[in-house]
């Protein structure tokens, strides 16, 4: 039984969230990481819910949407949009199954991973593919697909993503379920605010095989709806809220193994990862009979070690 299409609604009737013009405040969100020069802002907005986030995206003529500004990119340095920060949505839900293997937790797009992870491990849960740096926002993931060495393991953002809250240019709101809208020939169909079927056609370039990708809108025969969001950068719409799969809490070992030259550290790494799959193909097998089962591998060349502290 095929699930109804998705339609996006109008909120309830709310004032926008107030735009704040102050330099000494707008200041503080004029660039990112990348620390590209020359950002202005129109003004900046902190909306606390999803219904002022619609109003003040139908309200503004243009809207920058940042998290923790932590891009590497500058694309987080607005060039005199409206800056809507999400860090005011903020709430975090965890929802539990009785042998805790499906468990799934409900996430504002302004929830910091580290505030994250610090809740799901007081259910001893955890989310697997975050960035290196756990300062960045839920939502800001989302919009770029980040994911940091555990994508070795456990693969991408986009992987972790059942639902999505977004709310789309025109300020309407569309909540989206996995598996509740995938693309066919024509592409995608959903019903707008003001109930017409709208058709959005599908990506037609061939994006290459690999494991971790976060370039252009992600695109594939049979698709799913959430997954066309996922690392748009906020080009389609704002996520507002997401629903992520989480797994229970796993012991970790950090293990560091010196090299003589990058020969041995090519092959070490493909021995690994040998190993990490023979791991994965025979996971039902008790823990002790298993291959290693690695999650993440780095590499640290002399220049990396040489910005180490002795101590």
């Amino acid at each position: 039984m095929s699930l109804p299409l998705p339609h996006a609604r109008r909120t309830t009737a709310g004032a926008a969230s107030r735009i704040e013009t102050d330099p000494d405040v707008v200041g503080g969100f004029l660039s990112d990481a990348a620390h590209v020069p020359g950002g202005y802002a129109a003004g900046l907005c902190v909306p606390r819910t999803i219904d002022e986030l619609a109003a003040t995206i139908a309200r503004a003529e243009r809207v920058l949407p940042v998290g923790a500004q932590s891009s590497l990119t500058g694309g987080a340095t607005p060039r005199g949009e409206v800056v809507v920060s999400t860090r005011a949505l903020a709430d975090i839900q965890i929802d539990l199954d009785a042998d805790r293997h499906a468990a799934t937790a409900r996430v504002g797009a302004g929830v910091p991973l580290r505030t994250l992870q610090q809740a799901l491990a007081g259910q001893h849960l955890w989310y697997p593919p975050v960035p290196t740096y756990d300062g960045a926002l839920v939502g800001g993931t989302l919009a770029t697909n980040a994911a940091g060495a555990a994508t070795f393991k456990y693969g991408t953002t986009r992987d972790w993503v059942t639902a999505i809250t977004v709310v789309l240019a025109d300020g309407s709101v569309l909540e989206l379920s996995r598996g509740q809208a995938t693309a066919d020939e024509q592409g995608f169909a959903l019903v707008d605010a003001e109930g017409a079927t709208r058709r959005i056609r599908r990506p037609d370039y061939v994006m290459p095989d690999v494991p971790k990708l976060s370039a252009g809108y992600f695109s594939a025969p049979g698709m799913d709806l959430v997954d066309l969001f996922i690392g748009s950068e906020g080009t389609l719409g704002v996520i507002a809220e997401a629903t992520l799969r989480v797994v229970p809490l796993p012991a970790r070992f950090v293990v560091l193994v010196t090299c003589a030259d990058d020969a041995q550290a090519v092959a070490l790494t493909g021995a690994l990862r040998e190993a990490a799959h023979r791991a994965w193909r025979h996971d039902d097998k008790p823990e002790s009979d298993r291959a290693l089962d690695v999650a993440a591998i780095e590499l640290m060349d002399a220049r990396s070690l040489a910005f180490v502290p002795d101590q």
